[in-house]
């Protein structure tokens, strides 16, 4: 049986986190977008994920932005997920 694959943009936010834990641990192929300026250290950017497990399962992570049609596109293309999840925003707490 083949194994379903996910997309999730604003995989480095905190719903996206558990999300991306809740598919890995059903066993999904997760592929997730993060936006290349929103954390600029690496670390930080992938620490939700660390935390909750999720970089030790099926996880492939890119750096792109949402409004970049061409590389969403390309995205899709070579992926072919079976489930798009998008939770990408820009949000402030101020």
């Amino acid at each position: 049986m083949r194994k379903k694959t996910a997309f999730i943009t604003g995989i480095a936010g905190q719903d996206g986190a558990y999300l991306t834990q809740f598919l890995v641990s059903k066993n999904y192929a997760v592929h997730g977008l993060m936006r290349w300026d929103s954390y600029p250290d690496i670390d930080v950017r992938q620490s939700r994920l660390k935390d909750l497990g999720c970089l030790d399962g099926d996880l492939t992570l890119h750096e792109g932005d949402l409004t970049d049609l061409g590389n969403i596109l390309a995205l899709l293309q070579a992926i072919q997920p079976d489930e798009i999840y998008n939770l990408a925003g820009l949000t402030h707490v101020k």
